[in-house]
């Protein structure tokens, strides 16, 4: 198995993918859900690309990322990580999340205190996960191993996390911190129905793999932080879509968030050609 990533490169807000998606499903095996279980399937040059939206948190999307890799044998997987946070995954996945070195990278690249604190944020939240007994990343760890299984390429599709962490810090630079404050309330009328279930933590996060949900939590957070919205959805939207896009099939496996699937059903209208010029109009700004 090869281990891939799909072209790194970086930084800055453009006009996104913002019109309604067609929908593309195999009527004979898979019916249109809004749940996990039934994964997108998005039709291009040829090849069929199966795309799996996942709870980051969630034993139910790591069974399901083996199964479907298995059922469909892909020659590419493509996973929302850059290479070196697969690398610190797979080198202490039960003792370190995705974001465990977030401040140390934000010190080294003296990213602005406003990203700074958003990292803090994050990493209190995931800190108060692991010790819930959840492991972040856990579908991705499943999706290399199954890849590794069907002999199936392994490809990272994110920008580089530290570009994005610049992003964040460009965004919020001399912004007021009100939003963050609006961010960690999980009280909030239009989410508490996700977050409040007297049946457990566990069934709170499997609600996150209902498209339905996932719809609500993001329009929450666009309207709580705009430029966080931008920077870790939509941008990073157009990244997997390139990755998903670059692959030559002709059976490809995607492995993303939950909150990256319309963003990619949006961006997946385009051709390479726009999409690149999307990214480089970002990274240029």
């Amino acid at each position: 198995m090869r281990f891939v990533a799909a072209r790194p490169r970086i930084t800055r807000p453009t006009v996104i993918c913002n019109w309604q998606p067609k929908r593309y499903y195999k009527s004979d095996s898979i019916e249109p859900s809004f749940t996990l279980r039934n994964p997108v399937i998005l039709e291009d040059n040829n090849k069929t690309v199966h795309l799996l939206g996942t709870a980051h948190i969630s034993e139910t999307s790591a069974r399901e990322v083996r199964k479907l890799i298995k059922r469909v044998q892909p020659q590419q997987v493509v996973v929302e990580l850059d290479a070196d946070r697969a690398a610190r995954l797979r080198n202490s996945p039960s003792e370190e999340s995705n974001f465990d070195e977030f401040f140390k990278i934000l010190m080294e690249n003296k990213v602005p205190i406003s990203a700074r604190l958003f990292e803090m944020s994050i990493r209190a939240t995931y800190s108060l996960l692991r010790k819930a007994g959840f492991v972040p990343g856990l579908e991705f760890l499943a999706a290399v191993d199954a890849a590794k299984e069907v002999q199936a390429q392994v490809v990272y599709g994110d920008r580089h996390f530290k570009e994005t962490m610049k992003r964040v810090g460009k965004e919020l630079e001399g912004k007021r911190f009100s939003f963050m404050k609006q961010l960690m309330n999980l009280d909030a009328p239009e989410i508490e129905h996700i977050f409040k279930d007297t049946s457990g933590f566990q069934s709170s996060i499997e609600k996150l793999l209902d498209r339905r949900n996932v719809k609500q939590l993001i329009a929450f957070m666009r309207r709580a932080a705009p430029p966080l919205a931008q920077v870790m959805l939509d941008e990073r939207d157009l990244y997997l879509t390139r990755a998903l896009k670059s692959q030559p099939g002709p059976q490809v496996v995607g492995v993303v968030g939950m909150a990256h699937l319309e963003g990619i059903e949006r961006c997946w209208e385009l051709d390479l050609k726009t999409i690149q010029n999307k990214i480089d109009d970002i990274e240029n700004n």
